[in-house]
């Protein structure tokens, strides 16, 4: 007796694994070398470096800023994030830190022989802000938006140099260099703090730094040195100027700009 089977069902079809694409996978992958690493260590050490020194820098001269230490915090991420996203064009923005730092001491430098004039508010109170000496003035608006916008500038070329390094390891390396090199930029001024160097010895040891790290590209690295030469003068210029009249002197304690 002839049977009918019954026609096979045909099967579901299974779903497909996801393609997990990496977001530059349209960029070509540069390969890491045997120093990526300790560049990656080296720019995050930087950034938290400089970030603190501009703190005391900037509070130190420009004595209204001893009561918003957090603007220049804000402008370090705010640049640093910029150069982060813009990392593929780091051979281009690092040039930013020519002008950068030049411009951001010598402005520091320029502020510190004015009175800054501050909005009155009885709810806020400022001690210490005005004092005999500087006769020129000028509202606070003005030297907040300059100082802001250029220390955000000077950490564009150092977070897109970071960027550039960190994308060429895997993410555990990678955060494991960043990590590294931020406790040391920490520790690095915690200890110049602690056996109170100035400002002068900050920056020249932050700018030695960074030439090392570039001297692969001795073309920026010799400019960096040429700008960081000026900014070693400024910066020493200052701390003379603001501290040599009535033949007082300047200090730097573990927290403080101290002038007798």
């Amino acid at each position: 007796m002839p049977t009918s089977a019954a026609a096979p069902r045909p099967s579901a079809p299974r779903p497909s694994k996801p393609n997990l694409v990496a977001i530059d996978a349209h960029r070509p992958a540069e390969a890491a070398t045997r120093d990526t690493g300790l560049r990656v260590a080296g720019y995050s050490l930087l950034i938290l470096f400089f970030e603190l020194a501009f703190i005391r820098f900037t509070s130190g001269y420009v004595r209204v800023f001893g009561f918003y230490q957090n603007f220049v915090l804000i402008a370090t991420f705010l640049g640093m994030g910029v150069g982060l996203l813009q990392a593929h064009s780091a051979r281009t923005l690092k040039w930013l830190a020519i002008p950068a730092g030049f411009m951001l001491v010598g402005t520091v430098a320029f502020f510190s022989m004015i009175r800054i004039t501050v909005p009155r508010d009885p709810n806020e109170f400022l001690w210490g802000v005005w004092w005999g000496g500087p006769t020129k003035e000028i509202p606070i608006m003005p030297v907040v938006v300059m100082l802001f916008g250029l220390s955000s500038l000077f950490f564009v070329p150092l977070g897109a140099l970071l960027g550039a390094e960190f994308r060429k390891l895997t993410p555990l390396k990678a955060y494991s260099f960043d990590i590294l090199g931020s406790l040391l930029g920490i520790g690095g001024f915690a200890v110049l703090s602690m056996w109170r160097q100035p400002p002068v010895i900050w920056f020249a040891l932050g700018l030695a730094i960074w030439a090392i790290l570039s001297i692969r590209d001795w073309r920026f690295a010799v400019s960096l040195g040429l700008s960081g030469a000026a900014v070693l003068v400024i910066a020493s210029w200052v701390g003379g100027g603001t501290a040599g009249k009535g033949g007082s002197r300047e200090y730097w304690s573990p927290y403080y700009r101290v002038t007798l």
